[in-house]
């Protein structure tokens, strides 16, 4: 019955900060600005150099990478908790239910 409860309020138990730093928050918005900055400055005629442009672009989908794997954690993390919370309710309700009491058995 635990583990029911434990999944049902994991988003609060386990803060999103527990799966991603504000270190790591700080280095997706840089990433991702520098991008956008890198794009900006082409749209108004700027030649960006492409080494630049491709290295900011793969930092940021490595980055962006990482945030949804970290996202998909947390989120699997909660159903696996609840669904296993339910399945053993589920069980102990069955067993209670249909198991022979050791009274029954003697009778």
């Amino acid at each position: 019955m635990s583990i029911l409860a434990v999944g049902v309020c994991w988003n609060a138990l386990f803060p999103p900060a527990s799966y991603w730093s504000e270190e790591q928050a700080a280095e997706y918005n840089a990433a991702f600005n520098a991008v956008h900055a890198a794009q900006d400055a082409h749209q108004h005629g700027a030649v960006p150099d492409r080494d630049t442009l491709s290295q900011a672009h793969e930092r940021y989908l490595n980055i962006r990478g990482d945030l949804e794997s970290a996202q998909q954690a947390r989120s699997r993390s909660s159903k696996v908790a609840t669904v296993s919370g339910l399945l053993m309710l589920l069980a102990a309700i069955v067993v209670r239910r249909y198991w022979p009491q050791k009274e029954e058995i003697d009778g």
